[in-house]
């Protein structure tokens, strides 16, 4: 990705250069806008949040039922991007954009919530883009605070209801909180997402960026709200780590791995992992090259699946329950501190079946597991209980689990103590209400039961 490498810091020392020009005539913290979102990898905004003296974001939601999993995702990368350091939400809508095909409105309650989401996620400042929707010009069906039908509409309604909910959470001390550290990383690595872009690739179906993702919506319906760290971040800080076609192995990543695990750390691996270094140079020898000891197999090729040729391998089933579709590797042998958790089914002509699939390794002090196919936001989600048991990594054992995003910020004494709870359903989720509630957007609490009824896009904010 040497291109597109150079291209992104070629880009950051232009911005440098505008900044120190600035700062001679406004010595003042100086920034400039990412577009930090889930498949955003133009720059590499990692690397240029060590120039900003503060990270801020333009983010515009995904319509769909990835919508809120996805905004909620890119903005715990956006907080990663910043260290956990107080970052801006620049832009974002109230509504539909102008830019898209088919210009999506937001639902009722998506506005506040997705406010507070990014909130909920470090953000300090919420800001929109635009104040006043324009009569006329190219931004004019781009949606705004004041709507062309005027605040005698739902839209400003909703602003006002955030407006009074920001200044309601700002008096009770939300200013002096970060977002508090989960128990799991999910690495996300903007060359590595890069390097899948290349035309000449095993595959044209397998996309970084698609993967951590998947991993963060899958540990969400397990109960674990995760947090998203660049690759250059502390992650080997966290109790579990999940490496998700993390194509780039750089030699500094590899030590990094090797002595988390080998310390006690709990380790997730999937396919497409550790192909290359950062001078995208195959590690030799089987995949996954520099960490083949770590994770306990070795694979010799890989088995791109699809249906652009008739009669082609579209799908694998394995027995536990799950389907891979697109990628799976070719484990050709497992160490003896390993073993298997999940198989291949398939016919025999295939070579697959009964190979190994998942599998889970010793090393050191630590484990790691490793997950050998596409499985998808609802296969990972099905083969975690196993693996996050026995890996010896808790989950909430709420009712809700998996129903309610539960994300939390506080600050170093422990005086401010916030606590938001987003429904990701489309049906009614019942919440225990610990704490003082602040802010119910679309949620009922009974206070004589200490629960909480959360309708679909709502939100809860208590203080503990």
């Amino acid at each position: 990705p040497s291109w597109k490498r150079f291209s992104s810091d070629a880009l950051l020392d232009f911005y440098k250069a505008e900044r120190d020009a600035l700062l001679e005539i406004a010595p003042k913290p100086q920034t400039t806008n990412f577009m930090v979102s889930a498949g955003g990898a133009g720059i590499d905004y990692d690397k240029w949040g060590y120039d900003v003296d503060f990270v801020s974001n333009d983010h515009y939601f995904t319509p769909g039922e990835a919508h809120f999993d996805e905004l909620a995702y890119s903005a715990s990368l956006c907080d990663g991007i910043a260290r956990k350091n107080p970052w801006f939400l620049m832009e974002h809508s109230s509504s539909a954009v102008n830019w898209r095909p088919i210009n999506y409105r937001v639902e009722p309650g998506e506005l506040v919530r997705d406010s507070l989401a990014h909130l909920a996620m470090g953000a300090d400042a919420i800001c929109y883009f635009q104040w006043r929707q324009s009569k006329a010009g190219a931004e004019k069906w781009h949606s705004s605070m004041v709507p062309h039908a005027g605040p005698d509409s739902q839209i400003f309604r909703d602003v006002c209801e955030l407006g009074a909910d920001l200044n309601k959470l700002a008096d009770e001390g939300l200013l002096s909180t970060k977002l508090v550290k989960s128990k799991v990383a999910v690495v996300f690595d903007y060359e590595s997402q890069w390097a899948t872009e290349h035309t000449a690739t095993p595959t044209q179906e397998v996309r970084h960026w698609t993967e951590p993702l998947a991993w963060f919506r899958a540990l969400a319906d397990n109960g674990l709200t995760a947090d998203v760290v660049p690759v250059r971040g502390p992650w080997d800080e966290y109790e579990a780590v999940v490496l998700p076609s993390l194509t780039i192995l750089s030699e500094e990543t590899t030590r990094r791995v090797r002595e988390y695990v080998a310390n006690g750390g709990k380790l997730f691996v999937t396919y497409y992992t550790g192909l290359v270094d950062d001078k995208d140079h195959v590690w030799l020898g089987g995949y996954p090259g520099s960490i083949r000891d770590v994770v306990g197999v070795r694979v010799e090729e890989f088995a791109p699946m699809s249906n652009d040729f008739p009669g082609a391998m579209d799908h694998l089933d394995l027995d536990n329950g799950t389907v891979a579709h697109d990628f799976a590797d070719v484990i050709t042998s497992v160490a003896d501190t390993a073993h298997v958790v999940a198989s291949f089914k398939a016919d025999k002509w295939t070579g697959f079946d009964g190979a190994p699939a998942i599998t889970i390794n010793d090393f050191g002090d630590g484990k790691a597991a490793y997950v050998g196919a596409r499985l998808g936001r609802e296969g990972l989600a099905k083969s975690l209980p196993a693996l996050l048991e026995e890996l010896g990594i808790e989950t909430s054992a709420e009712d809700d689990r998996g129903e309610v995003l539960r994300v939390e910020r506080a600050d170093e004494t422990g005086e401010n103590h916030f606590v938001f709870l987003f429904n990701r359903t489309h049906d009614v989720a019942i919440v225990d209400v610990d704490g003082e509630p602040l802010v119910a957007s679309l949620a009922q609490v009974n206070e004589s039961e200490h629960t909480a009824a959360i309708q679909p896009n709502g939100v809860l904010v208590v203080k503990l």
